[in-house]
């Protein structure tokens, strides 16, 4: 395994830059080796395997290669006053398998790519605008039925305003988009979550606050799982809607640090 960093900071322009590389290779890379079939198969003389049904053991390939970038790059906006802050990444992994004995190389390729503003307007007013997205693009030398290409987007909005007499109004929505799935896991839907607060006591160090989540009950959890052998699309079942109300303190009210340079350290008597 190899990686290698690399990091920039411009403090006359407060921009930041950030960049990784990493390489992993694996010989005897821990893999499976599939029997597809046909028609109905007696394996091992006891257990039948129906036509088109496909069984697996665990075996030892070498060729398995794992590489990424990653390119960060962060620069205010005066104007606007506003962050920037830009995300692009690409990830290789090839994997060895064999099916029906012969060698099978599964190939996917990773996109990502992310913007996000985030604002200094005000002590009273904090928003982020954000767009996510992935794509993948899987190759598969011998089962070109596993060979698809799929993609994950994501647009939200983060609000906290500070409005009237220490009360705070927090919302986050996102709406995700799920593409190039099977026709069944193809989905897309809305996420919302919104709360209320007031903040508490002298020093502002506790707060209640009702939240809502899910607002709209639409929250889901899709996945994807690509391997040299076959490709799994899970649904999840997960939390959705729920009404939650939390009191929380924060201790930080520290008066400062002792200089004990300063302080008398002879003996004393008692």
């Amino acid at each position: 395994m190899i990686n290698a960093r690399y990091s920039s900071i411009n403090s006359k322009q407060a921009s930041s830059f950030f960049a990784l590389a990493s390489l992993r290779a694996i010989d005897n890379y821990v893999t499976n080796s599939t029997l597809v079939v046909d028609s109905d198969t007696l394996i091992n003389g006891e257990y039948l395997l129906r036509a088109g049904g496909q069984i697996s053991k665990p075996v030892n390939l070498s060729g398995y290669l794992n590489a990424r970038l990653l390119f960060n790059y962060g620069v205010p906006l005066s104007f606007i006053k506003t962050n920037l802050n830009m995300n692009l990444g690409a990830t290789y992994i090839k994997a060895p398998g064999l099916v029906n004995g012969i060698s099978n190389i599964s190939q996917n390729m990773t996109y990502n790519g992310s913007i996000a503003l985030s604002s200094n307007i005000s002590k009273k007013i904090d928003y982020t605008l954000l767009y996510d997205l992935t794509y993948n693009d899987v190759v598969n030398d011998i089962q070109s039925n596993l060979s698809e290409d799929y993609t994950y987007q994501s647009l939200g909005v983060k609000l906290n305003w500070n409005f009237w007499n220490d009360f705070v109004f927090r919302s986050a929505l996102s709406y995700q988009i799920y593409s190039g799935f099977t026709e069944k896991f193809n989905d897309e839907f809305t996420l919302w979550n919104m709360s209320l607060a007031k903040k508490l006591l002298k020093n502002k160090q506790a707060e209640i606050e009702l939240r809502i989540y899910d607002l709209l009950d639409q929250n889901t959890a899709i996945a994807r799982t690509n391997t040299e052998s076959y490709i799994e699309e899970s649904r999840t079942s997960v939390l959705q809607q729920y009404f939650m109300l939390t009191f929380t303190y924060t201790i930080s009210n520290f008066k400062g640090v002792v200089d004990r340079s300063k302080q008398d350290m002879r003996p004393r008597r008692w």
